[in-house]
């Protein structure tokens, strides 16, 4: 008999305790080939949780091999259960033609298990795997819903508790008349032919590449990623670059079952695309990815991600990014509990392209991009008051892309976030275009660029101000005299907090001759200020006679500015109340 060792670890060998046991040695990941009187064996085993790895053979002639599997369910540091299993997939079709969980009856019952068959394999290459993985209730194998996950909890059937030394005695073996093949060489063989491949991507991951056709083209698209039926989480999209339009996008209704949990959904099909240029990204959420498991792993782990081929090759030329109007203010990347401004001068009318990604809760914008003036602090345009489009990703993720016009004069540009889901720390499935989470303007028109200037907006002083009271903090009670020497038009802009017809944080304004209230803040006369519904706000014009005035704003013991307890009104740095003169 001759023996061949090939080892992921070849300095630390340690004895399989069953599967291998005593002619075979496994030291980590091993990978096993012997050979005997016509018969080689390809092994793996010794798979730490988390985790998954694969050997790969070849067949030349129709040929019947027998197949070993030592595996197990245990209780693993919390309430997880740990499974230990293997299966047998195709490379050409990367489809499975064996696996342990079909031969067994009662799924991952808790304790090991050894399966020994028996099957024909067709003339090919094929790949071993063998996972450590967390099985969840939501996964097809063993238990099914809640239900099935209490009753695991508190069945009678006793639990192994898992430790390191039964690791090294699991694996699975496949012995026949086959030849080892290189892993590595066989995916790459896959791939080489690809017009873009991104496989195996880590978590929080934002990949993107391009490709450009000459002619139209029937293009084959595989992705495999993490997708629920309202919401997705590991996908890819494929971005017409020219057109500024996504032509595919991997959801749960293109995509099937990829195996292992019930979130594992694969996408294989084929799309015509005419000449043009093509951006595929793919992203992922912060869990579950490759080799950090924590659930079931797809069938075919090593495709994880996106590859695309051409069904003709002579239609594809170097990828060409098309020369693109650089924005003119972007405020985007917004992480939590951020409120970002930025000032745009607009010195004639000119018409903008707006795009603007966010999050909605029920009703409302949680983050939230908006343009106001800057001298009135009236909004001009809001993403909430828009019709929106799914950005894709989790549901809530939802975007506006439409083109306005501005006229002349001073404006601020802002975007809001609450305390979770925003760019970086995703809460549940990222956008689409996660870099461009915020608000972003271009001009339509690059001849209009010359009319537009950028400023500061802590900067911006509005030369008519009369009296400003801003950013008002818990149980505090301000106050300001000013004087009129004739009939004035005043404009009023304050922002409270009320709720069930009264205000608890908010202004007026008393004549000190009269000693009367000429104007006050009520719920009646206030509307929505954006963010939580108690957020209030006054923005209107009043007549004063000449006279002197004192203007008084106070707050109550919580949510006012930089201390909310509910998501912030829109214009936060404007908390408070300002007077100006029309």
């Amino acid at each position: 008999m001759v023996q061949s060792w090939i080892l992921a670890d070849t300095e630390n060998f340690k004895p399989m305790k069953k599967l291998f046991q005593p002619t075979f040695i496994l030291s980590l990941v091993a990978i096993i080939t012997t050979q005997a009187m016509g018969q080689t064996t390809i092994g793996v085993g010794d798979v730490f949780p988390g985790k998954v790895e694969y050997a790969a053979f070849s067949v030349n002639t129709t040929t019947k091999v027998s197949i070993h599997v030592t595996g197990g369910a245990f209780h693993h540091e919390d309430w997880r259960k740990l499974v230990h299993y293997g299966w047998i997939i195709e490379t050409e079709t990367r489809k499975p033609v064996w696996h342990a969980a079909d031969k067994l009856e009662d799924g991952f019952e808790y304790g090991e298990f050894e399966v020994k068959d028996e099957i024909s394999l067709k003339p090919g290459n094929y790949e071993v795997y063998f996972a450590s993985s967390y099985h969840q209730q939501d996964n097809y194998w063993s238990f099914d819903g809640i239900g099935g996950f209490v009753n695991e909890i508190f069945s009678d059937r006793k639990r192994s508790n898992y430790n390191s030394e039964m690791r090294e005695g699991m694996g699975i073996t496949v012995s026949g008349n086959v030849i080892r093949q290189t892993t590595s060489a066989l995916i790459e063989s896959k791939v080489k032919d690809a017009l873009v491949s991104i496989t195996k991507p880590d978590h929080n991951a934002n990949e993107k590449k391009g490709f450009s056709l000459s002619a139209e083209t029937t293009i084959r698209i595989y992705a495999i990623g993490e997708l629920e039926r309202e919401e997705t989480f590991d996908y890819a999209w494929i971005y017409d670059v020219d057109k500024r339009k996504r032509v595919w996008v991997m959801d749960y209704s293109n995509s099937d079952y990829a195996g292992g949990a019930r979130k594992n959904r694969v996408s294989d099909e084929e799309l015509k695309l005419p000449a043009g240029n093509y951006l595929v990204s793919y992203v992922t959420d912060d869990s579950h990815a490759y080799n950090d498991w924590n659930s079931l792993p797809p069938d075919d782990p090593q495709f994880s991600g996106v590859t695309i081929w051409a069904n003709n090759k002579a239609n594809i030329v170097p990828f060409k990014m098309p020369e693109e109007v650089t924005p003119v203010l972007q405020i985007t990347q917004v992480r939590d509990d951020a409120h970002v401004t930025k000032g745009l001068t607009i010195k004639s009318a000119v018409d903008l392209r707006v795009l603007s990604i966010g999050e909605q809760s029920d009703d409302e914008m949680v983050d939230n991009g908006y343009i106001m003036n800057a001298a009135t602090r009236q909004v001009v345009w809001d993403m909430a008051d828009r019709r929106k489009e799914h950005a894709g990703g989790a549901e809530k993720n939802k975007m506006v892309d439409e083109t306005i016009r501005l006229e002349k004069g001073d404006y601020i540009v802002a975007f809001t976030t609450d305390d979770s889901h925003a760019f970086g720390d995703w809460n549940s499935g990222p956008p689409h275009e996660q870099d461009h989470y915020g608000i972003t303007l271009w001009v339509t028109k690059k001849e209009d660029l010359p009319k537009i200037s950028l400023f500061d907006p802590t900067s911006f002083k509005n030369k008519d101000v009369v009296v400003e009271i801003l950013r008002v903090r818990d149980d505090e009670q301000f106050s300001e005299t000013f004087t009129l020497d004739r009939d004035t038009n005043l404009r009023i802009f304050a922002i409270g907090e009320g709720d069930d017809d009264e205000l608890v944080d908010y202004g007026w304004i008393r004549n000190t001759d009269t000693g009367k209230v000429v104007w006050e803040m009520t719920y009646r006369n206030t509307e929505p200020a954006g963010g939580a519904a108690k957020n209030r706000l006054f923005n209107g014009t009043i007549i004063l006679p000449k006279g002197t005035y004192k203007v008084y704003y106070e707050t109550d013991g919580s949510h006012s500015y930089r201390d909310w307890n509910a998501s912030p009104p829109r214009d936060p740095e404007r908390y408070g109340i300002t007077i100006t003169k029309e």
